[in-house]
């Protein structure tokens, strides 16, 4: 198990995808899963 967090440039989400994926198979383990996301607008007071 396990996680990483990347922030990554917009254009270059797919290229690093990539890359970590073929990382992944060289070295015989499972393919990863991603999960894109984009960041909120920061918390703030409401009153």
């Amino acid at each position: 198990g396990g996680s990483a967090i990347a922030l990554v440039d917009a254009d270059a989400v797919h290229a690093v995808a990539t890359a970590v994926a073929d990382a992944y198979r060289r070295e015989g383990f499972n393919p990863p899963a991603f999960l894109d996301a984009v960041p909120a607008a920061p918390a703030g007071r409401l009153a």
